[in-house]
């Protein structure tokens, strides 16, 4: 049998841990948030930039399923929040590739192999393809597209060796 006093020593010590561990569980959840509202802003990077930058886009998928399926077959549902990482992760090294690039440019030159004319409210534009990726190039007006033939890419090389398309125009020959 316990006294009074055994309890109540019982009761404090029970208090103590219970309030240590909700200021470490509070410091984790505002860096979670943290990381979460990052995460988005790397989304939005990721959905904005990737036309800038040479990259299949399969490998980006490939990656999000090699990150995201072992926290869906091994965690808790609790810690699903931890797949965001990886627009995190993603978007970071994009954004590294691109800020750390080299600030030569080069130019190359390629045939045009679609013509899309304005329609509703896309406007005209011309696809090439580059390194088995598929870029679009915008122009100005229908007329412009139509004496184009050639697509003219301002390119650098980024850090980690994903090209980024500095500038893009059509010409004639």
């Amino acid at each position: 049998m316990l006294t009074e006093k055994q309890r109540e020593e019982k009761r404090m010590q029970k208090r103590q841990a219970l309030s240590l561990k909700q200021k470490s569980s509070k410091w984790v959840g505002t860096l979670n948030a943290i990381a979460g509202v990052l995460s988005i802003v790397f989304a939005w990077y990721l959905l904005l930039e990737t036309k800038n930058i040479i990259i299949d886009s399969k490998w980006l998928w490939l990656s999000a399923v090699i990150f995201c399926l072992p926290i869906l077959l091994f965690c808790d549902k609790k810690y699903y929040y931890t797949m965001y990482y990886w627009f995190l992760a993603a978007g970071l090294f994009l954004y590294a590739n691109c800020v750390f690039a080299d600030r030569t440019a080069y130019t190359i030159k390629r045939p045009i192999e679609h013509k899309f004319y304005s329609y509703k409210k896309s406007g005209p534009h011309a696809e090439i393809s580059y390194r088995r990726v598929n870029l679009e190039v915008p122009c100005d007006s229908d007329r412009i597209l139509a004496n184009s033939h050639y697509a003219v890419l301002t390119l650098s090389s980024g850090l980690f060796g994903f090209e980024i398309v500095r500038d893009r125009k059509l010409i004639r020959e």
